[in-house]
């Protein structure tokens, strides 16, 4: 239809040009023309009455037009024509923002389930460490008297009592608890950092942190009125070799004493030793430790 119309127009606006230019062939122009389609060409023809040449249309003179080939895709737009759309790595073609913004949530979301899978990763891995566990021939002592705390504990308030000069002994504390809490054990067996004491034979001498708070197990699960602040406590244990060749030691919790000063300063001058604080309570006042007890450097 469009053809048509514009045979038409030709028909009515050149009818003249035909006689005025004798030398040119209208009706070859006019088929020439509506083969061609070409928008540029007409508007030419119109002006000038001949057709343009191929060499000016190509832009260089004696050259054919070279395809322009690209590998971005070509969007089509309703008002401007066609048009070259922008290459993004990543982004297939056509992809709107929403579509973009999908694909950084997808990115997102696979590194949320990266995190994840480590995450599951190091809890199994946790899991499948070996936990600390009482061997079978390692049987809980018998729980002390509380005359035996008593022995035991005596000596050491004598030691490291509240005063010096008049004398004044420091206050023992027996353990009178049901038994060892993980609260209390964390409370009186201390940390890797904290040195055991070496005081007598298998009594060691722990002291408690340098805190000015009064301790909580200890008076709640160990039954020991210990008043002041816990860095003047001093919480004592009794060595016991497992039988049979066993590793380890296990420990009876004797009790505490409240000293006459910080209770670091006062056990500075007895030798060290550390362990791994790798403990589980298996009596009444009586935990195992599976490892070894060290000299401390």
């Amino acid at each position: 239809m469009r053809r048509v119309l514009q045979l038409v127009s030709l028909l009515w606006l050149f009818l003249g040009q035909v006689h005025s230019r004798p030398g040119d062939n209208f009706w070859e122009a006019v088929h020439r023309l509506s083969d061609q389609d070409e928008g540029s060409e007409i508007l030419h023809f119109l002006q000038t009455g001949h057709l343009p040449s191929k060499s000016a249309s190509s832009g260089q003179p004696g050259s054919e037009s070279t395809p322009f080939f690209t590998s971005q895709p070509i969007i089509a737009d309703r008002w401007y024509g066609p048009k070259m759309e922008a290459f993004r790595p990543g982004i297939r073609s056509g992809t709107t923002s929403e579509g973009t913004s999908n694909l950084v949530s997808d990115h997102s979301s696979e590194r949320k389930g990266t995190s994840q899978s480590e995450q599951m990763s190091a809890s199994a891995k946790e899991a499948s460490s070996t936990p600390l566990h009482k061997p079978p021939q390692i049987t809980a002592p018998r729980p002390l008297s509380k005359l035996e705390r008593i022995s035991i504990l005596k000596p050491v308030g004598d030691k490291f009592g509240l005063n010096i000069r008049p004398y004044t002994a420091a206050e023992i504390h027996p353990y009178t608890g049901a038994w060892l809490t993980s609260e209390l054990i964390t409370e009186a067996f201390g940390t890797t950092n904290t040195k055991l004491r070496s005081f007598q034979e298998d009594i060691y001498l722990l002291p408690s942190k340098r805190v000015q708070e009064e301790p909580v197990a200890s008076k709640s699960d160990g039954g020991m009125a210990m008043t002041g602040p816990r860095n003047r406590h001093i919480y004592v244990w009794k060595k016991i070799a497992p039988p049979f060749g066993a590793p380890g030691f296990v420990f009876q919790f004797v009790g505490a004493i409240t000293a006459g000063r910080e209770a670091r300063r006062s056990l500075g001058y007895l030798k060290g030793f550390k362990t791994a604080r790798e403990a589980i309570a298996i009596g009444p006042d009586s935990l195992y430790n599976g490892l070894y007890v060290q000299p401390a450097r």
